[in-house]
């Protein structure tokens, strides 16, 4: 993690999988592996996200765990953070998912009100009692269930919004007069403070919770994010094979996307923000990690100073919210959409050649939200790892270096070109992807170890990706892979 995100003395321990892991035996593996280490206090246990747990310690005791044979990976825990920033405009972005061309026409059309879904809004929380969230104008009966909810924040306040950016989200999602789905349920998963800002570990602790939990159909939006984490992507996949799209915010640093989380996790939908002019905004990260784009910039909204309080944001974190209205009322028309055929189905109702400025690798498109204009997607392609092969080469005395190539492919067994493989080595070197080529490989290496230090890294797979493709885990022949020094 980058030096002013890193969280002290906190870790998170990702565990060899095991398909039949209980709480228990969870909890029974971090204190064996945690005392073989030397000792340490756990704070958050997962187990369906991934499997593992995080925990202060020491790092001569974080070290050691890298040779334990119950762990897979460790890595710093670190800070993540809202993207909003507050401007002085009207809202608009209603009035453009609706058309395929400007000039805006004053009006959202929709059909469908997504009430049979369920958004896991993982965020700050939300502020139930806000009138946006009735189930009618003046109703008493609010869409926000706390009851569906969780909070990894242990300050009392519960799910409770104390800072503003939740509850805006959530209006975007499904508010009465500024929600695309209008009658969605509402489930406030707080992983943020009241300063907008909380852990890695958090906001993992909140996807086991989905994970384990969610009531389907239903859809989750992440608008936050940090630096690369190979566990949070892993948490994004793992919540995604157990049936919940996850919308995710682009980023709000004008750089790659594919070099943050939860944005580079190849099967999440990440949004990027468009301005009025269908212009990439400024702030918008870009490049090929992105699905599409969305409203982004100068976003009316629900915030939590009071039960009418609106607010007006711009951020990827408001252009996510927008895709995760889109993606309820696809749920609510058709609840077997798979998580991937929800992707699919997104990116190609988007409207084509539209956003300029878009970004080296970035898709051009803008969310388009339309009933009428649904359309038939083909079943995707399913993918998987059929073969992790490695090598490793002494640099010199000191040093040594690990390459491992991981080749995919489809159902009928013929490679597949274009895959987007996530990964990370257990030491060696920050999260890495790459795409295979026509021979369906496609290869990652580490930086250089210590001879001395590091007798040996472990490379896993994280999760596959593309356009038309759903990784099928079920069949995956392989998954990580050792490699020791030479």
């Amino acid at each position: 993690a980058p030096a002013d995100r890193r969280v002290p003395g906190q870790y998170i321990v990702t565990l060899r999988e095991d398909a039949g892991a209980t709480g228990k035996s969870i909890d029974d593996k971090a204190d064996r592996s945690l005392k073989r280490a030397g000792g340490g206090i756990v704070h958050e246990r997962f187990a369906k996200a991934i499997q593992g747990y995080s925990a202060t310690m020491s790092e001569a005791a974080a070290q050691a765990l890298l040779a334990d044979p119950d762990v897979e990976g460790i890595e710093e825990d670190q800070l993540v953070a809202v993207g909003a920033v507050v401007q002085n405009a009207a809202t608009w972005g209603l009035d453009r998912i609706d058309q395929r061309a400007l000039p805006l026409s004053s009006s959202y059309r929709y059909e469908g009100s997504a009430n049979t879904v369920t958004a896991y809004i993982v965020d700050t929380g939300i502020r139930a009692s806000h009138a946006e969230f009735r189930s009618a104008p003046g109703a008493a009966t609010s869409r926000v269930r706390p009851d569906l909810g969780y909070s990894a924040i242990a300050d009392g306040r519960k799910t409770d919004d104390c800072n503003g950016h939740g509850t805006h989200v959530a209006g975007t999602v499904g508010g009465l007069t500024y929600g695309v789905a209008k009658q969605v349920t509402l489930a406030p998963v707080r992983v943020l403070a009241c300063n907008g800002s909380g852990t890695l570990s958090g906001v993992i602790a909140g996807l086991d919770f989905v994970a384990r939990n969610a009531r389907k159909p239903a859809v989750a939006n992440l608008s936050l994010g940090g630096g690369a984490s190979t566990a949070l992507d892993t948490a994004v996949a793992n919540v995604v094979a157990a049936g919940v799209p996850v919308i995710v915010a682009a980023g709000n640093s004008s750089v790659d996307a594919c070099t943050v989380s939860p944005a580079r996790a190849p099967t999440a939908i990440a949004v990027g923000a468009s301005t009025s002019r269908d212009v990439r905004a400024g702030f918008s990260n870009w490049g090929r990690c992105l699905a599409l784009f969305a409203p982004g910039e100068a976003i009316t909204s629900s915030v939590m100073a009071s039960d009418t309080a609106v607010a007006v944001y711009s951020g990827t974190s408001m252009a996510a919210p927008h895709v995760a209205g889109a993606a309820a009322i696809l749920l609510g028309a058709t609840p077997t959409l798979t998580p991937a055929q929800v992707a699919e189905r997104i990116k190609a109702l988007a409207s084509p050649n539209v956003v300029t400025d878009a970004g080296p690798g970035s898709p051009t498109t803008q969310l388009f939200s339309s009933p009428g204009a649904e359309q038939t997607v083909p079943a995707p392609v399913r993918i998987s790892v059929r073969a992790l092969g490695a090598t490793r080469r002494a640099v010199d005395a000191n040093w040594w270096t690990a390459t491992v190539t991981v080749a995919v492919k489809n159902a009928s067994g013929a490679a597949v070109s274009g895959v987007k493989v996530s990964g990370g080595f257990s030491i060696g070197g920050a999260p890495l992807q790459c795409t295979t080529t026509s021979t369906g490989t496609c290869t990652v290496g580490t930086l250089r170890l210590s001879r001395k230090g590091t007798p040996a890294t472990v490379f896993t797979v994280v999760g596959l990706g593309g356009t038309g493709m759903v990784h099928d885990t079920t069949v995956s022949a392989a998954r990580q892979i050792r490699v020791g020094r030479p």
